[in-house]
């Protein structure tokens, strides 16, 4: 696993796979090989960027971001 200390909003000219509808992308971004399940074509940029703050961890404690909302 990997922990996560950040996270980021993107805007602009954001693009999604063919097919995709609604606000929100799932899967991150799409690479033939590497991500084929991603709905996002272009991030656009990234203007705001949230620090998690470090708190008492367990080995079960987890965190997962899949999505980009569209702005």
């Amino acid at each position: 696993g990997m922990t996560i200390r950040e996270y980021g909003f993107f805007g602009g000219d954001v693009q999604y796979v063919q097919g995709v509808t609604g606000d929100l992308a799932i899967g991150g971004l799409f690479h033939q090989d590497a991500n084929p399940t991603g709905e996002l074509l272009l991030q656009g940029y990234l203007y705001e960027v949230k620090n998690i703050p470090d708190f008492n961890k367990i080995s079960d404690t987890r965190a997962e971001l899949v999505g980009i909302n569209k702005m």
